[in-house]
């Protein structure tokens, strides 16, 4: 096989599957079992989203075998600024889970995915902007509502206080 030939799409889903069986192999050390309990192991959301993480990286894979992947992969890496626009949709990224990493300690992690997610949406552009709001509200509430039911809790920072 020609290297030269493997596009964008190889090494992106070769990152994920790489990333997926680190991180699968890390949260043991990370996350304790508690046993004893009759809600979910604390491990069960990492390990669901971790393997769901690898399997769309197995598929990227496989996608970037394709003939006419290759080609247009080829002709997308010509445009001129595709590098600038990937750095700076990377940095995004990376700002949006700092963010709500050391937001959610302080005002919870349901208003910090809010918040991050209508910025994240603003950054790229998405519009209309009722669209980004209900979006940006509705999704973390329902991410809430999800976990709580599985008797998961997320951070809920000064809430905490207030509620209990």
């Amino acid at each position: 096989m020609n290297l030269q030939k493997l596009n964008a799409s190889f090494y992106q889903g070769l990152f994920l599957v790489v990333f997926a069986l680190f991180f699968i192999a890390v949260t043991p050390a990370q996350i304790d079992l508690y046993e004893g309990s009759d809600a979910l192991s604390p491990r069960f959301i990492p390990y669901i989203v971790l393997t769901i993480i690898g399997f769309f990286g197995i598929i990227l894979i496989l996608q970037s075998f394709k003939k006419e992947n290759v080609e247009t992969q080829q002709e997308n890496e010509s445009e001129e600024g595709k590098g600038q626009k990937s750095l700076r949709d990377l940095l995004i990224f990376i700002g949006v889970c700092i963010f709500i990493l050391l937001a959610s300690e302080f005002i919870g992690y349901t208003f910090a995915a809010i918040i991050a997610l209508i910025a994240t949406l603003i950054a790229f552009k998405v519009r209309p902007l009722y669209k980004v709001i209900l979006i940006g509200v509705i999704v973390p509430i329902l991410i809430e509502l999800l976990y709580r039911a599985l008797e998961i809790y997320l951070p809920l920072g000064f809430w905490e206080n207030i509620l209990y």
